[in-house]
């Protein structure tokens, strides 16, 4: 009942105006989708960082109870990094959790 048979000349299918309508319509959700997309890019490294933040909080701490309230130097004695990452000497890369 609610088909119809087309003949003759009369052809089915998509207009350049039902594409035109279509195109809109794609651009118009994607303008509206894409800074959604950026804000939760932009939550997420804040979390990770926020995460980072912590967990280095904590390995300071954790070697101030060790070596009697005394926080690490940073770049230690001979003013280089690598003093972070001795195990020996007292450096906190034992107290993280990763790299």
């Amino acid at each position: 009942m609610g088909f119809h048979q087309y003949t003759g000349n009369k052809r089915c299918g998509l207009s350049v105006i039902d594409l035109l309508v279509i195109l809109a319509c794609i651009a118009i959700l994607a303008a509206i989708l894409f800074p959604l997309f950026f804000q939760v890019r932009r939550v997420g490294f804040q979390t990770k960082c926020v995460s980072n933040l912590k967990q280095l909080s904590g390995a300071f701490n954790m070697y101030a109870q060790d070596w009697s309230d005394y926080w690490p130097c940073p770049g230690g004695l001979r003013g280089d990094w690598t003093y972070w990452a001795q195990s020996g000497e007292g450096g906190i890369q034992g107290y993280i959790k990763q790299r």
